[in-house]
Protein backbone atom coordinates (compact mmCIF):
# COMPACT_ATOMS: atom_id res chain seq x y z
CA UNK A 1 0.00 0.00 0.00
CA UNK A 2 1.44 3.13 -1.34
CA UNK A 3 0.71 7.03 0.76
CA UNK A 4 0.17 9.83 -1.36
CA UNK A 5 4.30 10.50 -1.37
CA UNK A 6 4.84 7.06 -2.63
CA UNK A 7 6.52 5.37 0.19
CA UNK A 8 5.49 2.49 1.70
CA UNK A 9 3.20 2.63 4.39
CA UNK A 10 4.04 0.07 7.40
CA UNK A 11 1.25 -1.19 9.86
CA UNK A 12 1.54 0.06 13.55
CA UNK A 13 2.51 -3.74 14.37
CA UNK A 14 5.48 -3.80 12.16
CA UNK A 15 6.65 0.01 12.99
CA UNK A 16 6.62 -1.77 16.67
CA UNK A 17 9.10 -4.23 15.82
CA UNK A 18 11.29 -2.20 13.57
CA UNK A 19 11.74 0.34 16.71
CA UNK A 20 12.41 -2.05 18.63
CA UNK A 21 15.13 -4.34 16.53
CA UNK A 22 16.97 -0.73 16.06
CA UNK A 23 17.06 0.55 20.11
CA UNK A 24 18.05 -3.04 20.85
CA UNK A 25 21.75 -2.17 19.29
CA UNK A 26 23.98 -2.78 22.46
CA UNK A 27 26.58 -0.58 20.97
CA UNK A 28 23.76 3.10 21.63
CA UNK A 29 23.42 1.40 24.98
CA UNK A 30 27.24 0.95 25.68
CA UNK A 31 27.38 4.55 24.11
CA UNK A 32 24.59 5.85 26.71
CA UNK A 33 26.17 4.70 29.93
CA UNK A 34 29.29 5.81 28.94
CA UNK A 35 28.45 9.79 28.18
CA UNK A 36 26.56 9.15 31.17
CA UNK A 37 29.62 8.32 33.09
CA UNK A 38 31.18 10.94 31.85
CA UNK A 39 28.43 13.33 32.56
CA UNK A 40 27.79 12.22 36.17
CA UNK A 41 30.87 14.54 36.97
CA UNK A 42 28.57 17.64 36.25
CA UNK A 43 25.04 16.77 36.39
CA UNK A 44 23.09 13.69 37.95
CA UNK A 45 22.91 10.70 35.46
CA UNK A 46 19.12 9.84 35.32
CA UNK A 47 19.15 13.69 33.57
CA UNK A 48 20.64 12.13 30.37
CA UNK A 49 18.66 10.14 28.23
CA UNK A 50 18.70 8.56 24.95
CA UNK A 51 16.17 8.26 22.03
CA UNK A 52 16.43 5.89 18.73
CA UNK A 53 15.77 7.10 15.50
CA UNK A 54 16.01 5.58 12.09
CA UNK A 55 19.33 7.36 10.73
CA UNK A 56 20.86 7.99 14.21
CA UNK A 57 20.78 7.65 18.05
CA UNK A 58 20.75 10.90 20.49
CA UNK A 59 21.53 11.64 23.74
CA UNK A 60 19.82 14.34 25.49
CA UNK A 61 19.93 16.40 28.68
CA UNK A 62 16.36 16.59 30.96
CA UNK A 63 14.96 14.43 27.39
CA UNK A 64 14.37 17.48 25.54
CA UNK A 65 15.76 17.71 21.77
CA UNK A 66 16.79 21.60 22.71
CA UNK A 67 19.42 19.89 24.61
CA UNK A 68 21.27 17.68 22.82
CA UNK A 69 24.79 16.26 23.86
CA UNK A 70 25.69 14.02 20.99
CA UNK A 71 23.91 11.66 18.47
CA UNK A 72 25.48 8.37 17.35
CA UNK A 73 25.41 7.21 13.86
CA UNK A 74 25.83 3.63 14.04
CA UNK A 75 23.24 2.48 11.34
CA UNK A 76 25.66 2.59 8.60
CA UNK A 77 27.89 -0.59 7.95
CA UNK A 78 31.40 0.39 7.33
CA UNK A 79 31.34 3.41 9.14
CA UNK A 80 30.37 4.24 12.51
CA UNK A 81 30.77 8.08 14.26
CA UNK A 82 29.57 10.21 16.94
CA UNK A 83 28.69 13.92 16.30
CA UNK A 84 29.38 16.10 19.37
CA UNK A 85 27.80 19.56 19.87
CA UNK A 86 29.18 22.03 20.60
CA UNK A 87 27.76 25.15 23.70
CA UNK A 88 24.48 26.33 23.51
CA UNK A 89 24.19 29.23 21.34
CA UNK A 90 24.53 27.63 18.02
CA UNK A 91 24.27 23.96 18.86
CA UNK A 92 26.73 23.04 15.77
CA UNK A 93 27.50 19.59 15.59
CA UNK A 94 31.22 17.98 15.02
CA UNK A 95 31.13 14.60 13.45
CA UNK A 96 34.12 12.03 14.37
CA UNK A 97 34.78 8.71 12.83
CA UNK A 98 35.12 6.27 16.00
CA UNK A 99 36.78 2.74 15.50
CA UNK A 100 35.37 1.27 19.13
CA UNK A 101 32.88 2.44 22.06
CA UNK A 102 35.69 3.28 24.20
CA UNK A 103 36.97 5.75 21.62
CA UNK A 104 34.12 8.24 22.91
CA UNK A 105 36.74 8.57 26.05
CA UNK A 106 38.89 10.91 24.05
CA UNK A 107 35.66 13.29 23.58
CA UNK A 108 35.10 13.56 27.22
CA UNK A 109 35.94 17.06 27.38
CA UNK A 110 33.53 18.21 24.93
CA UNK A 111 30.92 16.28 26.13
CA UNK A 112 31.51 17.57 29.51
CA UNK A 113 31.40 21.04 28.05
CA UNK A 114 27.79 20.68 26.21
CA UNK A 115 26.65 19.27 29.30
CA UNK A 116 27.55 22.55 31.50
CA UNK A 117 26.19 24.80 28.87
CA UNK A 118 22.48 22.71 28.75
CA UNK A 119 21.83 22.89 32.35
Amino acid sequence: MFTRCGRVKLDFSQRVKDLAARSRNPSHHALTMIVRAIGAKVVSVSRITMRDSTTYCSIFLDDNNRKPILRLYFNAKNSKSVGVFTAQPDKAETRHKINDVSDIYSFAQSIEATIKNCR
